[in-house]
């Protein structure tokens, strides 16, 4: 254990890499020494991604602000995957590290997960770095490369970082505790910097009019599900495979549509993309379309799988309504008590169906498939609780 009276460290960030970061400085660091400052998104409830407000309250560990951390002397901090601008003028004899995803000086900035993906990059890599005024530009300690591989979506390649991030910090964690830290300036070859105006991932659309491997590269760069998969042509896709047949239409015509891809043409070969059954699981269980649930849950769609929200196709058909999909999920032994990341089950969802149009089919089918009356959400209320809060008459009647 590394205990010194004047040494403070502070972690800021969020994820899996932040509550690893903080196991870490548990361990060489006395807890009193040591404080968290977690992004504004952080409620404190883990999602698909583990809260470090939570971890931190597991091991009371001190939650400030940034601002409260400018005044602290002689402090040791750390962002992992932080969401505000630091102002390294503003503390007071500080030292700050930053491990950022990519090979830096390539990819400073945005987008890590996707840009490199939409480049056709072969190798990737994370970096610990110091931070100074710029963004991503301080000197470097230690990097570790691995390679990207054709298959890899954003989502494969973001799970790369986090398990070489991991790798990085464990291998260095002592040597920034105790100032044993060689590091060099950044290259200006090769250096490259995206803002948030790169991506606008509220409006993605997939350019139909490149070549099939640059088609490709973007079904791979944008394919992240707990945030979004691509949509194509009205298909959601996931995956893609360049064909051997040249494309003879108009680059972006539809080809072939089947049950599990579609083909179209691009301004040199066909290329397949694969459909995400998921994704249109989730959609035919919004519109209580059967038959198109059917069609998803026969060619490999996941019944149980929760999206980035934490919905399930159940919580969904609930939620909405959707009484023949419900049935069918039913049928297909989905978990009837799987709720979302609050804590909130299906049959609750159910309930605020009934509160909206009074119709208790897709309740009752809860019920008796054996819904569980008394499981508790995230603010330790069961549905009774809720019906009588919210006086809900004639559901349990």
């Amino acid at each position: 254990m590394i205990q010194s009276i004047n040494q403070k460290v502070c972690l800021a960030g969020k994820n899996e890499i932040a509550v690893y970061g903080l196991s870490l400085f548990i361990k060489y660091v006395d807890k009193e020494n040591i404080c968290v400052v977690c992004n504004a998104t952080d409620h404190g409830f883990d999602t698909w991604q583990p809260s470090l407000l939570k971890a931190a309250i597991k091991n009371d560990i001190a939650v400030k602000t940034l601002d409260e951390c400018y005044g602290i002397d002689g402090l040791i901090f750390l962002s992992l995957e932080f969401d505000k601008i630091i102002l390294p003028d503003k503390f007071v004899n500080v030292i700050l590290y930053n491990v950022h995803f990519s090979n830096l000086p390539a990819y400073k900035g945005m987008y890590t997960s996707a840009l490199p993906l939409l480049n056709g990059e072969k190798v990737g890599g994370v970096t610990l770095h110091y931070m100074d005024s710029g963004i991503d530009t301080g000197d470097i300690i230690e990097q570790l490369l691995f390679p990207i591989d054709e298959s890899d979506t954003a989502r494969n390649l973001y799970e790369k970082y986090l398990v070489n991030s991991k790798k990085l910090l464990k291998e260095n964690i002592s040597k920034l505790l105790n100032g044993e830290v060689v590091s060099y300036p950044q290259s200006t070859f090769g250096s490259t910097y995206f803002s948030k105006k790169e991506i606008d991932y509220k409006n993605l659309d997939i350019n139909l009019r490149l070549t099939a491997e640059q088609i490709k590269n973007q079904i791979r760069a944008f394919t992240f599900p707990e945030y979004q998969v691509p949509k194509v042509l009205g298909y959601y896709v996931n995956s893609a495979e360049v064909s051997a047949t040249k494309s003879s239409s108009k680059p972006g015509a539809l080809i072939q549509a089947t049950d599990v891809a579609i083909t179209i043409a691009t301004v040199d070969y066909d290329v397949i993309l694969y459909r995400d059954m998921d994704y249109e699981l989730l959609g035919a269980a919004a519109k209580n379309d059967e038959s198109k649930a059917l069609a998803c849950v026969e060619n490999g769609a996941d019944v149980n799988r929760r999206n980035g929200r934490g919905w399930t196709p159940l919580i969904v058909a609930s939620f909405n309504g959707s009484v023949d999909v419900l049935n069918l999920l039913l049928s297909e032994g989905v978990d009837v008590d799987k709720v979302n990341y609050k804590g909130t089950t299906p049959l609750m969802y159910a309930m605020t169906h009934y509160e909206n149009t009074k119709q208790r089919l897709v309740f009752d089918a809860l019920i008796d498939f054996g819904a569980n009356l008394d499981l508790r959400d995230y603010h330790g209320f069961s549905i009774m609780d809720y019906a009588k809060e919210r006086a809900v008459r004639g559901l349990f009647e």
